[in-house]
């Protein structure tokens, strides 16, 4: 016996899929999203820096490294911290200790600039922070505060006075003092993980470099040592967060 096939489209039904199944892919593809967000964070933050790191490793190179002058950075509207504490030059960690304060300083031609404690993601954002004394007795701390729903990384000094803020910006971290404002980048965004190499830039003037494998600095101009601080942390460590999902945000006209 002949079948018959029927070529009214009315009469067409869809084929017939199991609503497990589609249960089941929706619960995998979010959680699929959920465990893979973090890179994808991460390759939005690579695509989009990577113009302001090939400005610095241009400048790296010696194609356009700035020459400014202080007065030319001062016209600016970078401050005169010539009487406060700051770093000028070149400077790196080494570990001088494992679990007893100080376990690394910040040394600059053999002199110590200052003891640092023990680096480490939950002490700084989540303990008690890491301990920072100065050869003349001073005693600073890094910790975080929590500010608009953010965790932000905090220098304070010995009067629990604010020296020095940082917050995840668009694509890189703003550092913030009493009177400056500087901005840190990631100079080699296409490495797989976090960055080694950052730029600290006021404006399109660029103030340091810093390299996280081996821990050090190289200062253009006279930064902050708040500032200084903030950097080796950020690029150490990323904020708690960078690794929590975003909504896009929406305007209505």
């Amino acid at each position: 016996m002949r079948r018959s096939v029927s070529t009214d489209p009315s009469r067409r039904t869809a084929p017939w899929v199991p609503r497990g199944c589609v249960a089941g892919a929706v619960i995998s593809g979010t959680i699929a999203l959920w465990a893979f967000w973090p890179f994808l964070a991460r390759a939005a933050f690579i695509h989009d820096g990577r113009e302001m790191a090939e400005m610095s490793r241009s400048r790296a190179l010696g194609r356009g490294r700035p020459r400014d002058t202080a007065g030319a950075l001062a016209a600016a509207g970078w401050p005169d911290i010539a009487d406060r504490r700051h770093l000028a030059g070149a400077a790196s960690v080494r570990r001088v200790g494992r679990l007893k304060y100080p376990v690394h300083e910040l040394t600059q031609d053999g002199d110590v600039v200052a003891s640092l404690g023990r680096f480490g993601w939950f002490s700084i954002f989540l303990g008690s922070g890491q301990k920072i004394g100065f050869p003349d007795g001073e005693r600073w701390r890094l910790g975080s505060v929590r500010q608009g729903g953010s965790i932000c990384p905090i220098v304070i000094d010995g009067a629990e006075r604010r020296v020095a803020m940082a917050r995840l910006g668009i694509r890189n971290y703003g550092i913030n003092g009493k009177d400056f404002a500087c901005v840190l980048i990631p100079a080699d965004p296409d490495r797989i993980g976090r960055a080694n190499r950052w730029t600290l830039h006021y404006y399109e003037h660029e103030l340091a470099t810093v390299t996280r494998r081996p821990l050090s600095i190289e200062t253009y101009h006279a930064v902050p040592l708040g500032a200084v601080f903030l950097c080796f942390v950020l690029a150490r460590y990323p904020l708690p967060e960078e690794a929590a999902p975003r909504l896009p945000s929406f305007r209505w006209r």
